[in-house]
């Protein structure tokens, strides 16, 4: 499979790899890269779920999925570039949260916000659980905390 789009009319959307759900064993094989997408557009959802407008920043994302023999591994990497919250508007449905201390926090030298997750998971019938137990406690949580049945995790709270 290999789509390429723009988002927007203008933001490079690519997505190539191999998927074959029909076979004994699922298959994935899956690279998506998503780049220069302007955060402005997002302001009608900014600004209800964090309560702030965005003034200006972009994302970039790309993700690298397989899935053989049961197992995923996954590893993401989204980039934020000079996310700016503008004005403060009320919402009732805003975090309450100090999000602009927070972003503060995240950004490096350079103005950009660098995640990184790296997940590994098996399948047995019903449940997902970490294949490696040191390797990804922030997959355990999110599933966990998603009301998906794990066993093999430990801890209450992400890393």
């Amino acid at each position: 499979m290999d789509l390429l789009g723009k988002f927007n009319g203008y933001a490079p959307l690519e997505i190539t790899g191999k998927v074959n759900p029909f076979g004994a064993n699922l298959l994935v094989d899956l690279k998506v890269d998503f780049k220069d997408m302007d955060l402005a557009p997002l302001n009608p959802y900014a600004t209800r779920y964090i309560g702030y407008k965005i003034e200006k920043g972009k994302v970039a994302f790309n993700l690298k999925c397989e899935v053989v023999k049961r197992t995923l591994n996954a590893q993401n990497n989204i980039l934020f570039d000079q996310l700016t919250l503008g004005e403060k508007v009320e919402s009732p449905q805003a975090v309450k949260l100090p999000v602009k201390f927070a972003i503060s926090l995240l950004k490096n030298r350079k103005g950009e916000i660098n995640q990184r997750q790296t997940a590994f998971l098996s399948w047995s019938p019903g449940r997902w659980f970490p294949r490696r137990k040191k390797t990804c406690p922030k997959a355990a949580w999110i599933l966990r905390s998603s009301g998906l049945p794990l066993k093999g995790s430990s801890g209450d709270a992400p890393p």
